[in-house]
């Protein structure tokens, strides 16, 4: 009897904790099934409001990314104009000493000095002047001279000695191309006892420092630069004997310019003008000095202690356009 009894009570405590067990199960699985259903209310809801939120963000994230390639492409765009319309617009005319833009006003010089010693007639029409500078390049007064320049929308043309043309100034002479000028010869030295021993000149040593010079362009511009334009120092009227020097020089194409009005800065400096104003001056008297043939090459310099002439440039300039004058390049 009591182990019949035992066996009971062993079989029931089996089924109650079988059914204890199938109730947490089941309560186990409810919560599953409500937490499911949450979940799933609650993503749909999320679903429904993130669209919009996701947009706005992605269309501020969109815009500031389209504001900032747009502002990226416009720079790029601006600096790239800038390069190019200044190499598009101021590229080197092959065998020419300026860019093509200066063909406009460029002007032979064998005939602006035919005109200046009279071989032939005065020019007629515009009045032209023609602004030139001896003795450069250098990195101190020949920026300044073309910074006035381009301030004042004129072109000039550069006398260089070839001996000057350092590795530092081939952005200058690269520069004077681009913005319009004309580069011209001025030796290679500079020295009056190689150029004119006993003040005769020495047409073997003028022929070799024009080739040196040309050379030392070539090297800085390109082989496409020539340039036919030479100034003596001293001027060709100051040098006897200078025929042969001429002769050797028209053979390479190559054509002497002097001048009929000057600034005053390379003179003795008793005599040299010593501010602007006085700089000035001199330049406007100096014109009563030549012939009038409606034309003026003006006689300048921007070696570097010439700070006067960098000065008194303005009102140089002024002056001419004050009289009428245009402004052009030798070639």
């Amino acid at each position: 009897m009591g182990s019949r009894r035992n066996q009971r009570k062993k079989r029931s405590r089996r089924k109650v904790q079988q059914l204890f067990i199938g109730t947490v199960a089941l309560v186990a699985i409810l919560a599953i099934v409500y937490l499911a259903y949450t979940l799933s209310t609650q993503g749909k809801a999320a679903q429904q409001k993130t669209p919009a939120s996701t947009t706005a963000t992605t269309t501020a994230s969109s815009t500031v990314s389209t504001i900032e390639s747009t502002a990226a492409t416009m720079s790029s765009t601006s600096e790239t104009t800038t390069t190019v319309e200044s190499e598009s617009t101021s590229p080197l005319l092959a065998g020419k000493n300026h860019n093509e833009a200066a063909a406009a006003y460029a002007y032979s010089t064998q005939e602006v000095q035919n005109i200046m010693a009279g071989v032939t007639p005065p020019m007629t029409g515009d009045r032209i002047c023609f602004l030139t500078f001896d003795d450069g390049a250098n990195t101190t007064i020949t920026p300044q001279i073309l910074d006035v320049l381009k301030a004042n929308d004129v072109p000039a043309t550069f006398f260089i000695v070839g001996n000057t043309l350092g590795e530092e100034v081939q952005p200058i002479l690269k520069r004077q191309i681009a913005e319009g000028h004309a580069i011209a010869m001025h030796s290679y030295n500079h020295n009056y006892d190689l150029l004119y021993p006993g003040r005769k000149a020495n047409a073997t040593q003028i022929a070799k420092e024009a080739d040196q010079t040309q050379a030392a362009l070539q090297n800085i511009l390109g082989k496409d630069f020539y340039t036919g334009v030479w100034r003596y120092p001293g001027g060709h009227m100051s040098w006897e004997n200078l025929a042969a020097a001429d002769a050797a020089l028209n053979e390479k194409g190559i054509h002497y310019a002097d001048w009929n009005a000057m600034s005053g800065d390379a003179q003795p400096l008793g005599d040299r003008p010593t501010d602007a104003a006085a700089m000035a001056a001199y330049q406007a008297n100096s014109i009563t000095e030549y012939p009038d043939v409606h034309l003026r090459v003006v006689l300048m310099h921007d070696a570097a202690d010439k700070n006067v002439t960098v000065a008194a440039l303005p009102a140089i300039i002024q002056f001419y356009k004050d009289h009428g004058f245009k402004f052009g390049v030798l070639e």
